[in-house]
């Protein structure tokens, strides 16, 4: 057990018979798969785009496993379990969705629906993702300057600050072109390298004087 409370395997075999050294998520995945945040599966299908139902049971496997031992924030405001049309109680995402939505990490695509199959962007991922690591109480250490997208303005309101938040820590940056692409989906290893940084996040010390991420909702709304 380590700082974190994130234990993995001393024994690991690769589940997956598309998951080899080649790829260049290849230490990503195996370590979430040995964290027991993935499921174990013949095909990963790396580069398959993630869905909303994927990344809340990712988070929900981390939370309830590796992070069991960290002591957690209160929900900001409580939720009762949702009641979606399009996740049945029997669906292995039931209790990921339903925690992940009384934590206030996703909301539903309607009043009615969940979208567990829809497509993720890498704002909405962002978004998630720093809202995850409040409630974890995970310092994330500041390790870049603030960036100017040359399509920051096409960033939603909603996700300026958690964009932002992950882009401070070094969970994600921009592409070469200067461009954030906020709409654009990602896949299911880049999902898996976003949340390997955050895991490991939760795993450094913070060195004397360091600047933290601030993963106050709305924090960074003015930049």
């Amino acid at each position: 057990m380590i700082r974190g409370g994130i234990e993995r395997n001393k024994e690991w075999v690769n589940p997956y018979l598309d998951v080899n050294e080649s790829l260049w998520s290849y230490q990503y995945i195996t370590e979430l798969s040995k964290a027991g945040v993935l499921p174990e599966v013949d095909q990963f299908n790396p580069t398959t785009e993630e869905t909303r139902g994927n990344l809340v049971l990712y988070l929900y496997n981390l939370d309830s496993g590796a992070f069991k031992k960290r002591e957690k924030l209160e929900p900001v405001e409580e939720k009762d379990s949702p009641d979606f049309e399009d996740l049945d109680k029997d669906s292995g995402l039931y209790d990921a969705v339903c925690w992940a939505y009384e934590q206030g990490l996703v909301n539903g695509t309607s009043e009615t629906t969940f979208g567990p199959n829809e497509l993720l962007t890498r704002e909405q991922v962002c978004t998630i993702l720093a809202r995850f690591a409040a409630l974890e109480q995970i310092d994330m250490i500041q390790v870049v300057e603030p960036d100017q997208f040359k399509d920051s303005l096409y960033i939603q309101e909603y996700a300026r600050s958690g964009v932002t938040a992950c882009q401070l820590a070094g969970v994600v940056k921009g592409y070469d072109d200067g461009f954030f692409h906020p709409t654009n989906n990602m896949s299911r290893q880049e999902v898996c390298a976003v949340i390997y940084r955050v895991m490991m996040a939760a795993e450094t010390a913070v060195p004397e004087g360091a600047r933290l991420v601030d993963l106050n909702p709305g924090a960074y709304d003015e930049l």
